[in-house]
């Protein structure tokens, strides 16, 4: 998801933000200034450029000095209160049902509730929800969450996963990690890395993978889950052909309900005689299946080229 679909800053709001860091920036430049224009002051009381100077520098330093006093004292303040809720353990110790190693660095969601954790700093290795973990680990729920490090090989949720790449967990539950191996992950032959959200089974194809009738080859990347899924063909054509021709690379094929949806060739646009094809929509019932693009073929109303019924096949 683009960063502007889900962050909207206004122009005075922007503006503002931009003088309050400036001055943060700028307090202690000012405080040099300030300093120097108050001495020149009081050398030369007398005389009004100095009483002008030094005024404007204290009018300047004050406006920079509140919002850094702000931020200093604020973030002083949120210190020392993940301090009061942190405990180093000198002694392996079980808190909240987890046993853990000497030299764990605990932090507790309160300072009067020893029994529930917010985050975990393991100098070794620890077994967190049945995963062995190390380094800085966030709990929710008593279970890890976000992004964490393996301390070594080990299997989640039956999905072997490597300690050489960050692991995603959402509430002890996998989501990502790189495999260790080539591996069956929900039946689909993998390689690399895996995602799994949702039920959506995400990864690169470590051999041929039959779904929905059609053969895909190793190499190809899928999204699946049950009547539903994506195939972006890396490297390998799979058997299922369009008007008699093998589809290109990085081409993308979509199944929505167990039938073809549409075929995306945007980024290797497909030619098929006169026709420049770039997207391909599969109509199920009366609607012919059809093709948008630059094209001579007899076309609908929207401009979409028409598709002849046999269009499409699998060997």
């Amino acid at each position: 998801m683009p960063i502007a679909d889900w962050i909207s800053i206004t122009w005075p709001n922007a503006a503002a933000m931009l003088v309050m860091y400036v001055l943060v920036q700028a307090f202690w430049p000012l405080t040099i200034v300030t300093g120097l224009a108050v001495w020149f002051w009081w050398r030369r009381r007398s005389r009004v450029a100095a009483r002008v100077v030094a005024g404007v520098a204290t009018l300047f330093w004050i406006a920079s000095a509140i919002p850094y006093f702000s931020l200093v004292g604020g973030e002083a303040a949120f210190r020392m209160g993940v301090r009061l809720r942190q405990q180093t353990l000198r002694d392996p110790a079980v808190i909240a049902g987890i046993r853990l190693p000497p030299g764990t660095l605990v932090t507790y969601t309160d300072a009067g509730a020893r029994n529930e954790i917010e985050s975990l700093d393991i100098q070794r290795e620890a077994w967190v929800y049945g995963i062995p973990l190390a380094g800085h680990v966030n709990l929710r729920n008593g279970r890890p969450d976000g992004y964490v490090t393996l301390a070594r090989d080990s299997p989640i949720d039956g999905v072997p996963c490597a300690a050489h790449a960050d692991v995603q967990l959402e509430n002890g539950t996998l989501e990502e990690c790189m495999l260790s191996h080539p591996s069956l992950v929900r039946g689909v032959p993998c390689l690399g890395e895996v995602s799994l959200s949702d039920n959506w089974t995400g990864c690169v194809l470590s051999s041929d993978y039959r779904h929905f009738g059609v053969t895909w080859r190793s190499g190809t990347a899928v999204n699946v889950k049950e009547g539903t899924g994506s195939f972006d063909i890396m490297s390998e054509p799979p058997n299922l052909y369009v008007l008699g021709s093998a589809l290109p690379r990085r081409a993308v094929v979509q199944f929505v309900g167990g039938r073809l949806y549409g075929i995306n060739l945007t980024i290797s646009p497909w030619r098929f005689g006169t026709c420049k094809i770039d997207n391909i929509d599969v109509g199920h019932g009366p609607a012919p299946d059809r093709a948008s693009g630059m094209c001579r073929l007899p076309s609908t109303l929207d401009g979409n080229a028409v598709l002849p019924p046999t269009a499409f096949n699998i060997r």
